[in-house]
């Protein structure tokens, strides 16, 4: 009797936590990636470059550190193929703020 219900709230919070919850966020001087059970808050002068991909956008940091932000990613076929993709434009919007706030703090 209890299995119904708990399976009903079990599935809509492993929904809601994988599918709507990550997320890519350009702000003032932050990139804020949140996964489904992790945030990361990265300052752009922290930030080398955005690469798309199929796990989503990694950020390669100075530290030598990878952030993988599991919002947007680029599938199989399109990276193949050479497709453009949403993933593209949000690590070239990444990169374009990068060198914005290089050439700001330089």
């Amino acid at each position: 009797m209890i299995a119904g219900p708990a399976f009903v709230i079990v599935s809509l919070t492993g929904y809601v936590l994988f599918s709507l919850r990550p997320r890519i966020t350009l702000a003032e001087g932050r990139v804020v990636v949140q996964n489904p059970l992790r945030r990361y808050d990265v300052d752009l002068n922290d930030v080398m470059h955005a690469q798309p991909g199929y796990s989503g956008i990694t950020l390669e940091l100075r530290s030598g550190a990878r952030i993988t932000a599991w919002a947007v990613q680029k599938s199989n076929l399109a990276q193949w193929t050479n497709r453009q993709t949403r993933a593209d434009a949000v690590a070239a919007c990444i990169d374009g703020a990068v060198k914005g706030a290089a050439t700001r703090a330089g």
